[in-house]
């Protein structure tokens, strides 16, 4: 008789296991839904939304949820003006900020950029009372060109390091009269570039750019038929896509670039961003592309950034 300490002689007086057997189920792949864990990526996400870095990945914040996004990445150059002469486009993105409900708002800034490549940061400076009262195309502000060269620079919202100055003084447009326009001038010693003016016109909206000897240098005109022209301030309109055709003044006939609206976005209650890209005519220069830039700009204000005012192009 084996003691209550002894060791059994063999296995065979230990009860044996019962094997388990697992059933091979093949899934098809075709319908397996991906793991929980793996970020997908949704393509290019407004550059506005707050970013954050998580597990070393690009990712934007939707709601209180980091997803994995594709951003667009944009790179610096030493001198923003050597870049300007040799490209054929710009895109420009704006920045529209109201707070309180639509109530108060911030200054336009804009970013200035060409193929990924940073230019410029166009800022906004100006009476708070008539950017909250007057409608955009009346009040009085001044802009000012501050070139991005690198991270220090996006930021930096010193207008002491401006290279172009653009000056609108306040006006009451009524048809013919008091019609809105934009002086352009180096921001070091203050030599004229030109000037650019929102004439009268019965339907079709007209801007007219003028060159430093006070020429009218480019016609820019669109239809008055289009949804985001007619109707600006609709939902319809805010979502458009409208083409400014630029001529020579000279000849009218053949449109010789274009600047083009884009669809805006909407990045909260209270935030709307306007997107808008030149294509310059293949002879510009330099200063042609600039006051074509500020063409864009007089475009914004008159047309679209009308957060107080109604479509009043021609009065």
């Amino acid at each position: 008789m084996q003691g209550y300490n002894s060791i059994p002689n063999s296995g065979e007086d230990l009860p044996q296991k019962e094997e388990v057997l697992t059933p091979n189920i093949q899934t098809n792949d075709e319908y397996a839904p991906p793991p929980i864990s793996t970020p997908q990526p949704l393509g290019n996400i407004n550059p506005f939304l707050p970013q954050v870095n998580y597990n070393n990945q690009n990712m934007v914040l939707i709601g209180n949820i980091p997803v994995s996004v594709t951003l667009n990445k944009r790179t610096y150059v030493p001198n923003p003006m050597t870049e300007l002469e040799i490209c054929d486009s710009v895109s420009i993105d704006e920045r529209s900020q109201h707070i309180l409900g639509w109530q108060c708002r911030y200054p336009n800034k804009y970013e200035i950029t060409s193929e990924g490549k940073y230019l410029f940061r166009c800022i906004e400076d100006g009476d708070n009372c008539q950017r909250n009262c007057c409608a955009a195309n009346k009040r009085e502000f001044t802009l000012y060109f501050i070139p991005i060269t690198d991270e220090g620079s996006l930021r930096n919202d010193d207008f002491q390091n401006s290279v172009i100055k653009v000056q609108k003084p306040f006006n009451c447009p009524f048809f013919c009269c008091k019609r809105p326009e934009m002086t352009i001038t180096f921001s070091q010693g203050g030599q004229i570039l030109g000037k650019i003016e929102a004439p009268f016109s019965c339907c079709d909206p007209v801007f007219l750019v003028y060159d430093d000897t006070g020429g009218c240098k480019y016609y820019i005109s669109t239809s008055c038929c289009q949804c985001g022209v007619a109707c600006n301030n609709s939902i319809c309109g805010l979502f458009s896509t409208n083409s400014y055709y630029i001529y020579n003044n000279n000849s009218r006939e053949n449109s010789i670039g274009t600047i083009i609206r884009k669809p805006s976005d909407i990045g909260g209650f209270d935030e709307v961003y306007r997107h808008y890209k030149v294509n310059f005519p293949n002879e510009a220069s330099t200063n042609e592309k600039l006051l074509l830039i500020n063409a864009a700009l007089m475009i914004d204000y008159q047309m679209y950034d009308t957060k107080i005012s109604t479509n009043d192009n021609n009065n």
